[in-house]
């Protein structure tokens, strides 16, 4: 990971680690069963809907935010957020063998957009 301009090893580590840590909570949370199921009602299943569909723009936005965070070296930085994208991919795939959960290609879209603002936004660290 050398290539980080102005971060020390233990910062290096610890953002790793921080990473590491997100990945793992959040791989686990999208193969958990949830914890809370809309009732019947039309507009209580709509206003769930659009709140996991937030979620999930909103994380994957905090997840290329915090893989910029990493201040990697372009080629390195390039394989981190193609994993990004692999993960979201993976996970709806993992979906299907889960009674619990549903793979969605929806969901996989507000996935990218949600990397690709976050990659916008990210730029201001890439002045290299």
């Amino acid at each position: 990971m050398s290539g980080q301009a102005g971060v020390s090893r233990p910062g290096r580590v610890l953002r790793l680690l921080i990473w590491l840590i997100f990945t793992s909570l959040w791989t686990y949370s999208l193969l958990a069963p949830q914890p809370v199921q809309p009732s019947d009602d039309p507009v209580c299943q709509r206003r769930f809907a659009q709140i996991a569909n937030g979620t999930h723009v909103a994380v994957y936005f905090l997840y290329a935010v915090l893989t910029g965070w990493l201040r990697l070296a372009k080629p390195t930085r390039y394989y981190f957020f193609a994993f990004l994208m692999v993960h979201a991919a993976l996970i709806e795939y993992c979906q299907t063998f889960f009674p619990w959960r549903h793979a969605s290609w929806e969901d996989f879209g507000l996935d990218v957009a949600g990397i690709a603002v976050g990659v916008v936004f990210n730029s201001y660290w890439w002045r290299d």
